[in-house]
């Protein structure tokens, strides 16, 4: 075994993937020829840094998250400590860790998951494994094992939850719900809510983005010991995703908000709408580039159960593709950036979705007002 020691000869990293995980100032690293596997905490070297331009902005593939969330620059022959998955990003990389075994490994998000590049539209730095960093006993460790714990609640009931997901990255999932959450806390200051990030790769920068729109706990996949969706025990992260349904903090949250990663045929994603259909109340709130985006991913989660409530994201960008998605797909298309439609989603993860028929989403639904005699006083989860 090879000891790495944080005595300053040598710039350690620690990536937000092993924010779960507790380290001493020194451990060991197993250099045997053990194929590494999903989940796996490891020790790399950055062999390079390189940058690479898109549109009048400058992203360094080079930089990576901390455990606060914060973006480290990685110098060559910096140490990382991070952990190794796949990924599947319908916008950015593709990466698999059965793919090139004895190949250069790459750096291929942000927030550190290390794997083989398969494609993408980016450059990703090559880093040199050292090895699988071990526990003072001489167990390797992988975050599976280190997943935070979710006590189970005294009795689970199919509560109502809000959850929005898409047709691919970047069509407006985050900024949909972020909306919603802030319209929401401003319509009831002492509620607590729980927001779920079951994205494709997790993040400490949007948990605490989260915060700051007004959630009073997050989870994130890193939570639940996966460094990713796209995981190959789908069937343990679907049994995890279960246990945290039935949980307390879950369950005594005034309102739960979940977002799922990518597109919903993407990773696991599919069997997480059908499960969280299933163990709750769920409204499903979808976010498409177009009209068209939007009625085949329609059809798609219809055909498996899964009913979508509204849709909100690029494809309601205004008056003229608002229209065209609700014609086209029959469900109400809401944009988070005007008043009235943002009245109507916070409506809907609210419970109120009698009174927005109604009143036609009439932007004097009166959020705040209609629900003051309900208001029940802040619950801090477990």
């Amino acid at each position: 075994m090879q000891s790495i020691q944080s005595n300053g000869k040598r710039e350690i990293i620690y990536s937000s993937l092993v924010r779960c995980v507790e380290f001493n100032d020194s451990f060991n690293l197993f250099r045997d020829e053990q194929p590494l596997s999903e989940g796996d905490v490891v020790a790399v070297e950055v062999e390079d840094a390189v940058g690479y331009a898109v549109g009048a902005g400058l992203l360094a593939s080079s930089l990576v998250e901390d455990r606060d969330g914060a973006l480290r620059v990685l110098s060559p022959g910096a140490c990382l400590i991070t952990v190794v998955g796949s990924r599947e990003s319908t916008f950015w990389s593709v990466a698999n860790l059965d793919a090139r075994r004895g190949s250069p490994m790459q750096l291929v998000s942000h927030a550190g998951l290390c794997s083989y590049l398969i494609s993408g539209s980016a450059k990703a730095i090559n880093v040199r494994v050292l090895g699988r960093v071990a526990q003072s006993g001489g167990t390797a460790v992988n975050i599976k094992s280190h997943s935070v714990s979710l006590p189970r609640a005294g009795s689970a009931r199919r509560r109502r939850t809000m959850v929005f997901a898409g047709t691919s990255a970047e069509v407006g999932k985050t900024t949909s719900m972020l909306h919603v959450m802030r319209k929401l806390r401003e319509a009831q200051p002492a509620s607590s809510i729980l927001a779920i990030k079951l994205s494709g790769t997790p993040s400490q920068a949007e948990i605490n983005l989260y915060r700051s729109y007004g959630a009073t706990s997050v989870l994130n996949l890193v939570d639940l010991g996966f460094p990713s969706s796209y995981t190959t025990d789908k069937r343990l992260l679907l049994e995890r995703v279960d246990e945290m349904i039935a949980s307390d903090m879950f369950q005594a949250a005034d309102h739960v908000m979940i977002e799922l990663g990518g597109d919903v045929i993407g990773g696991t994603n599919d069997d997480l709408a059908q499960l969280i259909s299933r163990r709750t109340a769920a409204t499903i709130v979808l976010s498409a580039f177009d009209c068209f985006g939007a009625e085949g991913c329609v059809r798609f989660l219809d055909a498996l159960g899964v009913r979508v409530a509204a849709i909100s994201g690029k494809c309601t960008a205004n008056s003229v593709v608002k229209k065209r998605t609700h014609d086209l797909c029959g469900v109400p298309a809401l944009s988070v950036f005007d008043l009235q439609d943002l009245e109507q989603l916070t409506g809907l993860c609210m419970g109120l979705e009698n009174m927005v028929a109604a009143e036609g989403g009439a932007a004097a639904t009166g959020l705040a007002a209609k629900s003051q005699g309900s208001r029940t006083a802040g619950r801090q989860p477990a």
